[in-house]
């Protein structure tokens, strides 16, 4: 009978031993994943903030074309670069789809756009704040 009991023991202790290992491993696999996670966040972010910028520099391009030009728009009033187009319909409040209808672009460049004219709010509401 002591011996059934002490195999019992030794099996109770082998399946405890087994579930800390286990633990330990899905613990540092657990840590592993946060740091990727971190550095994937992190490279989004930059991916975000490039876009962004380049966002910005084509709409200072289009606004320079069209100084250059010394010419009047199609609608006056309204600037004549497709990006600076996007950015005032987007002010105006209009939707994606129409804007998109109307002028042909794709809706990445509006949410490039939008993209755009959010983060430049964003500083502009900063730099009151401050």
């Amino acid at each position: 009978m002591t011996v059934v009991v002490w195999l019992s023991l030794a099996v109770v202790l082998a399946a405890v031993l087994v579930t800390v290992i286990l633990l330990i491993k899905l613990n540092n696999k657990n840590k592993e994943l946060e740091v990727n996670l971190l550095l994937v966040s992190k490279q989004l972010k930059l991916l975000q903030e490039s876009q962004l910028g380049l966002g910005k520099h084509l709409l200072a391009i289009e606004a320079r074309q069209q100084y250059a030009r010394n010419t009047e728009p199609e609608n006056p009033g309204q600037p004549a670069g497709t990006l600076s187009l996007i950015a005032s319909r987007l002010r105006d409040g209009r939707d994606g789809a129409s804007i998109s209808a109307e002028l042909g672009v794709s809706a990445s460049e509006i949410h490039l756009v939008e993209m755009v004219l959010r983060q430049t709010a964003d500083q502009a509401a900063d730099q009151v704040a401050e």
